[in-house]
């Protein structure tokens, strides 16, 4: 198989994160990699460059797209990985949550991984049904108490005010808020964001990037303790909304397999599930190319947050468990 970088024509049915204004948001170091049979492309992959205590590293940012009929992906895998090991890229790292991989090369590490989604092509009713009583009944009880879900907000104030508190409850870093300014504005058109509301103080919300293929729950936020049933109502009109758009899939983007009975994984997964979705599984997966520079990254990592047990990635995390 041959191995290039690409210039590629994203069109809507394929996934969001693919797409070249979600790669310009995150990186200026961005592009697609091709797979070729007889001079066909048969396989795509999106891939941002980093390079971080003077080590270069690349990512994918959506799993393996096909283009063609072929079913080697092993190969592709195989002859990718020699490709990037000649440009002297010291490791492929974890991919994104949302880019969860169907399949995975051989020979990388890995750790199982999943995402509920909702076939957003069955009828209303029948979504509907499929939600789990207690989140019907919550989202019966917010509309009863006149909860508002203002769709496709640009109160960026609000947005920035909802993550940030959320990001810093889970000790968990966010972007200042001129670049997350930047990046709503350079993913315009590709997201919709969604914010609740009860007696006009904001509850929670949802950005969602989406195209034709997939909506994604990717970023979300909330008050320290939001009404019962507001963020439930929110998610059920996002639903809707990307129904009537004609969007295939409602991918809550993340579930652990087996999660650690009664932490917070737990219970965010206990939300996400009783939306009706399907979980669907598969694999996050990294592959050091130089091991002494995958070694010498993480270890410096450890030594910038002067903590030796620091995990890395969600892969680390899952193989110390």
């Amino acid at each position: 198989m041959f191995i290039s970088f690409i210039k590629w024509e994203w069109n809507n049915n394929y996934c969001v994160f693919s797409s070249e204004e979600y790669l310009l948001s995150q990186s200026e170091s961005y592009g697609w990699i091709g797979g070729f049979i007889d001079e066909k492309l048969v396989f795509v992959i999106p891939y941002i460059e980093e390079s971080k205590l003077l080590i270069r590293y690349i990512y994918f940012t959506s799993d393996l797209i096909q283009i063609s009929s072929f079913n080697d992906t092993n190969l592709f895998y195989k002859s990718l990985i020699k490709f990037l090991s000649n440009l002297n890229f010291a490791f492929l790292a974890q991919q994104p949550p949302q880019a969860l991989s169907l399949n995975k090369p051989k020979e990388v590490i890995s750790a199982p991984f999943g995402s509920y989604r909702i076939n957003l092509l069955l009828p209303e009713e029948q979504l509907w049904g499929k939600l789990h009583v207690k989140h019907r009944n919550v989202i019966r009880n917010s509309i009863k108490k006149d909860v508002v879900v203002e769709i496709n907000s640009n109160n960026y104030e609000v947005l920035f005010e909802l993550m940030n508190e959320t990001m810093n409850r889970s000790n968990m870093s966010f972007l200042n808020k001129t670049d997350f300014v930047l990046y709503m504005n350079k993913m315009e058109g590709k997201q919709i964001s969604f914010i609740s509301y009860y007696h006009g103080v904001p509850q929670g919300c949802a950005i969602i990037p989406f195209s034709q293929h997939a909506a994604y729950y990717s970023y979300g936020g909330s008050i320290r303790k939001p009404l019962t049933g507001a963020i439930n109502y929110m998610h059920w009109e996002a639903i809707k909304y990307f129904k009537n758009e004609g969007v295939r899939i409602y991918d809550f983007v993340g579930a652990r397999i087996n999660p650690i009975k009664g932490s917070k994984q737990e219970g965010l997964q206990r939300f996400k599930s009783r939306f009706g979705g399907d979980l669907v599984t598969g694999f996050l997966w990294k592959k050091p190319i130089s091991k002494f520079q995958y070694n010498m990254f993480r270890f410096l990592q450890k030594c910038k947050k002067r903590d030796f047990n620091f995990n890395h990635d969600i892969i680390d995390q899952e193989l110390k468990r």
